[in-house]
């Protein structure tokens, strides 16, 4: 581990800068409330002589609700 509790900002985005060539994943460990975690690493590689930044992107997925709807007699209440 190389850093950790790294936090994106409003726009969801974070930088990290100085690091060495070679090979780095990220690890998303608390995703925003109402989504799943998916803790699937994002690999990506820093290579010698590198001048511009990597960008990798990593997509939230929305938390799936469900309703159980009972429908009833009006007049008797039974379902």
């Amino acid at each position: 581990v190389l850093q950790s509790g790294l936090t994106t900002d409003i726009a969801g985005k974070v930088a990290v800068s100085d690091l060495t060539p070679g090979n780095y994943q990220l690890v998303e460990t608390k995703a925003p409330t109402g989504y799943d975690l998916d803790k699937t690493p994002v690999k990506f590689e820093i290579k010698k002589g590198q001048t511009t930044a990597v960008k990798v992107t990593k997509t939230n997925t929305l938390t799936k609700g469900g309703v159980i709807l009972t429908k009833t007699d009006d007049r008797s209440g039974q379902a």
